[in-house]
């Protein structure tokens, strides 16, 4: 029986700016998230993750609450998320 030597076998990648619009645009013409999922080649956890993530709370002109996901707002929380983490990597001795 073959064994592998590897503890960890998924490599996690972050979403790009242009995933975070088409998860947008996919919202907007009323997908589901499975299906967003689907059309993105995304596990269905990550795009509901990212939706919570981007989902922010406005007021209309009549004053009234409503929630909507905004990709321009998930990528300023990643991009603030990546500068407070604790360990830098490379890219502070590299740039």
């Amino acid at each position: 029986m073959t064994q592998s030597n590897h503890s960890t076998t998924k490599h996690y990648q972050q979403l790009t700016p242009e995933e975070r619009g088409e998860i947008e645009a996919y919202l907007n013409a009323g997908k589901s998230q499975a299906d967003i999922a689907r059309l993105t080649n995304r596990s269905r956890s990550t795009i509901s993750r990212e939706i919570r993530r981007g989902t922010i709370r406005q007021r209309n002109s009549d004053y009234l609450f409503f929630t909507k996901y905004l990709a321009d707002t998930s990528q300023l929380i990643q991009d603030k998320a990546r500068q407070n983490r604790r360990f830098g990597g490379l890219e502070k001795v590299c740039w």
